[in-house]
């Protein structure tokens, strides 16, 4: 009735099937774990996570810390947000520089409201100057 061509004929159209299933699966989840991971910079790495461990891989995706570029390309947004804020925002600002903000901004009104980074730099350099200033017992900006 059957011979054993038929049967490896069967298993191989079933293998077959089997494989292109198990590889759409594959690109999918890869792809979810790309989306999860791009907006940490680690997007490749995402895909593979995906691809090759499935569900866990998209797990061990969304827990991947941001990389370096991200995280530095993230404190720029950050400070380019708030050019009040110093360079070194883990320490308390000291009382010289609060007062070289508050001379900065007083002077510098424009300048100080501006949010682009050439501006936020020349702001953040001038705070950097007037606060060493006052730390010597000088006016913010003297001489003028």
């Amino acid at each position: 009735m059957y011979n054993d061509s038929d049967f490896f004929a069967f298993a191989g159209s079933i293998l077959f099937v089997i494989v292109i299933f198990s590889t759409i699966a594959a690109v999918i989840t890869g792809l979810i774990g790309y989306a999860v991971a791009a907006s940490k910079g680690r997007g490749a790495a995402g895909f593979w996570l995906g691809f090759l461990l499935s569900v866990i891989g998209i797990v061990i995706a969304a827990i991947l810390e941001p990389s370096t570029v991200e995280r530095t390309r993230r404190s720029l947004a950050q400070n380019q947000q708030n050019p009040l804020q110093t360079v070194s925002s883990k320490a308390p600002a000291s009382q010289h520089t609060q007062q070289a903000r508050a001379a900065v901004a007083e002077k510098y009104p424009q300048m100080f409201a501006s949010r682009d980074p050439e501006s936020v730099q020349q702001i953040q350099s001038l705070i950097t100057i007037a606060a060493r200033n006052l730390e010597s017992g000088l006016d913010a900006f003297p001489g003028n």
